[in-house]
This record gives structure tokens, C-alpha cells and sequence, in this order.
């Protein structure tokens, strides 16, 4: 009998060996909390994570912005002067020096001698004027064998009518337009011309590489 009542008591809810219904279902919905308890964590960590890459990438950006801001400073400083030379040159010789020398380039110095330049001038090697690029000048009214003027396109399209154009400065904002090239960028520089309407033109502009004044050179 004890044995029997032994063995009853195995499957009885009072055995601390086996749960109860009870007890089972508290075990269970504490499993299931703690499970949903550990995936919520996790979830956690990994949004965390994402936020983390998010707000590194974020910085990354905002540092090649400043930096890209500061290099298109340097050019912009560097293509001013590069235009206010180019200006004296031809005011006081009437063509520009590298025109001159038979070249269309302007280039800058070498690593080498723009650091030592650099040195001397600062008293550290500014790395600056690493960051020029070469400048292609185009200035067609100073090309050999160029017309002794330029017509409007547009007006002899329109009206049949063959006017002349006006120089009308140089190119601005940008003061030159930067060239990509397999073999490196540079920057492409020069004048404007204008139909002007002060002697009854439409008033068109045109820029020194526009299809209509190369159209027109020999």
C-alpha cells in the first residue's frame, strides 16, 4: 500500500518533483517573458547599433563637406588670381603671358617647389597650392588667325540679320569651369562675348567655348 501510495504521490500536485498545472503555466508564461524580455533587448542593442553607424557616417559626411568647402575656397582664391593676372597682362601687353610662351596652359609649381616656396614665405610647408590644378586659357579673339569679329548666331537664325558681337567680360560664378579627365582634372577659363542691345542686338551671351563662336574660328 505505501507503495502505491508512494506511487500516487509522483503524479500528485503536491510533488515538488513534477509541477502542477499550475505551476507549469507560470513556468511557461515566465519562459515566454523572459524570452520576449531577451528579443526586446536585443532589438534594442541593434537599434543602438544602427544609430551608432548612422550618427559615424553622418560625421564622415560633415567632415568632407568642410573639407570639400575649404578646397573649393582655395581654387576659387586661386583662380582670382590667377583671372587678375591674366587681366594686368593683357591691359598692359595686349596678350596674355602664356599666349606669349605658345601655350593655352597655366600650370602650378611642382610639389617640391610649391612646399620649399611654402616654407619659406610661412615657415611651414602649407600644403595649399598642392590642391591647384593647371589652368586651360581660352581666349579666342587672341588665337592666330581668328575673324576680326564675331556674329550672333541667334539673330541670323531669327532675323537674317548678321550683327556683330561685343566682348563682354569673363566667365563668373564660376570664374572657370572644372574639367574632368582621365589623366586629372583642370580648369577651363575664359570670356564672354554679347549681343548688345545697345546697338539693337537680343542681348545673348555667349561664352568663349560656345559652339557658336568655335563655329566661326578658322
Amino acid at each position: 500500500m505505501s507503495s502505491g501510495s508512494n506511487a500516487g504521490n509522483l503524479f500528485s500536485d503536491t510533488n515538488d518533483s513534477v509541477p502542477n498545472s499550475a505551476s507549469r503555466d507560470q513556468f511557461l508564461s515566465e519562459s515566454k517573458w523572459e524570452k520576449g524580455s531577451w528579443l526586446s533587448n536585443s532589438k534594442l542593442k541593434k537599434s543602438i547599433l544602427k544609430l551608432m553607424v548612422m550618427e559615424i557616417m553622418l560625421m564622415k559626411t560633415l567632415l568632407m563637406l568642410m573639407r570639400l568647402e575649404e578646397t573649393m575656397g582655395m581654387q576659387t582664391e586661386y583662380l582670382a588670381i590667377i583671372l587678375t593676372k591674366l587681366k594686368d597682362e593683357i591691359k598692359s601687353k595686349n596678350r596674355s603671358d602664356c599666349y606669349a610662351a605658345g601655350t593655352f596652359w597655366i600650370y602650378p609649381r611642382d610639389p617640391i617647389f610649391a612646399l620649399d616656396a611654402a616654407f619659406k614665405a610661412e615657415g611651414f610647408c602649407s600644403p595649399v597650392e598642392l590642391y591647384h590644378l593647371p589652368v586651360f586659357v581660352w581666349l579666342p579673339t587672341f588665337l592666330p588667325g581668328t575673324p576680326e569679329s564675331f556674329y550672333c548666331s541667334q539673330c541670323k537664325e531669327n532675323l537674317n540679320v548678321t550683327r556683330t558681337l561685343s566682348k563682354h567680360g569673363w566667365s563668373s560664378n564660376p570664374t572657370a569651369r572644372r574639367v574632368r579627365n582621365l589623366d586629372g582634372d583642370y580648369y577651363l577659363l575664359t570670356n564672354r562675348f554679347i549681343c548688345d542691345g545697345k546697338t539693337g542686338g537680343c542681348k545673348k551671351t555667349y561664352s568663349g567655348y560656345d559652339e557658336t563662336i568655335l563655329t566661326q574660328l578658322p
